[in-house]
């Protein structure tokens, strides 16, 4: 099919492509096919989206990244959340990145940690927040840091680099509690501005 025809599938005929004689609309798409798809049909794809390659979720615009239903990004596995660019990672909406799986969350790299947006860290839970690794805590800049900061465990405290502890804000030192404030290392202790 080529692009126009793609965009002229209904709904129906896109969830159902076996119905209407349409070889498997959601793995055999090329890029251009992918991109072609509305919102509303991608909609329509329920958590079938999970059949997307990672290639054809790599060519999602960022237009219908935001538009997925939170069910359809906790649907997608492992790899294909890997395979998403910082551009895509940083349009999910919080109500997206919520709902991810841990394991998906895992496995952003440092760029992806990086897209992140203060907003969508927000949204995370304490578990998920708890099982980002060491890489990934130490991907945090400082701004980022403060929407997660109480969350992280002892671990993760132990894990920020000086200039992280250096970049956090009094009003940030003074909300972590006594245990997130005993786990820092006195290297880090050391490397805080006498302003904070």
């Amino acid at each position: 099919l080529t692009s126009t025809q793609v965009r002229s599938l209904t709904a129906k005929q896109v969830r159902a492509p076996e119905t209407y004689g349409v070889a498997a609309v959601d793995t055999n798409l090329q890029s251009a096919q992918v991109q072609a798809l509305s919102t509303n049909q991608l909609s329509a794809l329920g958590n079938g989206i999970a059949a997307l390659s990672t290639g054809q979720v790599r060519a999602l615009s960022t237009g219908q990244m935001a538009a997925l239903a939170y069910g359809q990004v906790a649907a997608m596995t492992t790899a294909k959340v890997r395979a998403m660019s910082s551009d895509q990672i940083r349009t999910l909406n919080g109500g997206q990145i919520a709902n991810m799986e841990l394991a998906d969350l895992q496995a952003l790299d440092t760029s992806q940690i990086a897209a992140l947006t203060t907003g969508q860290l927000q949204f995370l839970s304490g578990t998920q927040v708890q099982g980002m690794s060491s890489t990934q805590v130490r991907a945090l800049d400082a701004t980022q840091l403060g929407a997660v900061l109480s969350s992280l465990s002892t671990g993760q405290m132990q894990m920020l680099n000086t200039a992280q502890v250096r970049g956090l804000r009094t009003t940030q030192l003074q909300s972590l509690t006594s245990a997130q404030i005993g786990s820092l290392t006195q290297t880090q202790v050391r490397g805080c501005d006498q302003t904070q």
